[in-house]
């Protein structure tokens, strides 16, 4: 694996970086190639059911030794309808439909050109061309990827690296296979730990701890029969949920919204609650100003700070009229959260919640769905911002009368 090297051009907007000839493959795309490798071996290799002979047995562990290791945990993992539920696997015009106007849209654009050009890189290699064209073919990469973000966990020892941080290679810094990096970085497949779904919080009634390479999974509270284990996936915004897991949470605490400013596209991201704080991002004014700038607009002191948060509002109005160009109209999209809202008052109280999220994606209706509430929050997010730079702009004029 450490001759392969990944082409660029697939590379985010703003990426720097890298050689010429591509990147080497971080530590999770390795390990989701070791997925790939033992599903192989587990679609190609039979099982042997019932009673067993001792020369069988011996047999079984002789195969086991030199095939695949783990390919009775990658038999217990989802197949290729994980897939379906996830923005990656939607066609080009689903992608453009649900996603466009949306920061989520380049992203999933993105993530699906790192997939063609890793199957385009290992298809060249004389160790995977030795594989059927399918075992790591483009469909193949997709699950993989899947059932890794899906399912990864950050533990303690989970990336023992090649590089620098995040699983990035530094050329200029040399670190020797073996070393350990920052705690968890890449993630961890951890059997059965994997298979626990979303709970939010306290509610989940469970704790992870870890101890050097070992974790236990503690019971904070009393469980009664028959109840689902869950554990908290931690706070992520309906983005990464939407594009990991397969859901979104209405109203989401953990909303993020990522934009561009000015020529040089230089990113900045909103959490909730930037109004309230009345704070801007940092960097975001300066950004604003030199955007003015290299539209020639200058002035004195007072009509650059007008003329930045102006820019801001003006922007921010912008970006989250996008956000709603190709999704249902906003009262759709309000009617979705309330009825969700609604459905959770009416249902009978339970333990036992089908589902942390309010509803899964499993169906091109429910994938819509999901992405009306998740460009709703985008518009949010973006208003506040726009309401913020509008609020500064009063208060600053009340503060001159």
């Amino acid at each position: 694996m450490d001759e392969i090297r990944v082409p660029r051009d697939c590379a985010p907007p703003g990426a720097s970086g890298g050689s010429p000839e591509g990147d080497p493959l971080d530590d999770s795309t390795r390990m989701q190639l070791v997925l790939l490798r033992e599903r192989h071996i587990a679609e190609t290799t039979p099982l042997l059911l019932g009673d067993e002979t001792d020369a069988r047995k011996r047999k079984r562990d002789e195969n086991a030794r030199f095939s695949g290791y783990w390919s009775p945990y990658v038999r217990a993992l989802p197949g290729d309808e994980l897939v379906a539920s996830l923005p990656l696997s939607w066609s080009e015009s689903d992608i453009h439909k649900r996603l466009e106007g949306t920061a989520l849209f380049a992203e999933v654009q993105t993530e699906r050109a790192k997939c063609a050009s890793l199957a385009a890189a290992l298809a060249a290699h004389k160790v995977f061309s030795a594989f059927p064209p399918d075992a790591f073919g483009v469909g193949r990469i997709k699950w993989a990827r899947a059932v890794f973000w899906s399912r990864a966990i950050a533990l303690p020892l989970a990336g023992w690296g090649r590089g620098g941080t995040h699983g990035s290679h530094d050329m200029k810094k040399k670190t020797s296979p073996g070393t350990k990096r920052s705690s968890g970085d890449d993630g961890a497949l951890t059997p059965l730990l994997d298979m626990c779904n979303h709970g939010p919080g306290i509610s989940a009634g469970t704790s992870l701890q870890t101890r050097g390479a070992s974790w236990r999974l503690v019971a904070t509270r009393r469980f009664v029969k028959d109840e689902e284990v869950r554990i908290d996936y931690g706070g992520k915004g309906n983005g990464e949920l939407l594009t990991r897991h397969g859901f979104v949470i209405p109203n989401n605490p953990f909303d993020t919204c990522l934009f561009r400013v000015g020529k040089e596209k230089k990113s900045f991201l909103l959490h909730r609650g930037v109004r309230e704080w009345r704070e801007f991002p940092p960097g975001l004014r300066d950004a604003a100003r030199n955007a003015l700038a290299d539209e020639g607009n200058d002035g004195d002191d007072d009509g650059k700070r007008r003329g930045e948060l102006s820019f801001l509002a003006a922007t921010a109005r912008r970006l989250a009229d996008a956000a709603a160009t190709t999704a249902a109209p906003r009262d759709d999209a309000s009617d979705a959260v309330a009825e969700e809202d609604e459905t959770k008052n009416i249902a009978p109280k339970s333990r036992f919640v089908p589902d942390a999220s309010g509803f899964a994606t499993s169906t091109p209706f429910l994938a819509e769905r999901a992405c009306v509430i998740y460009r709703e929050s985008q518009r949010s997010l973006l208003r506040d911002l726009g309401d913020l730079a509008a609020e500064t702009i009063e208060a600053d004029d009340d503060d001159e009368q």
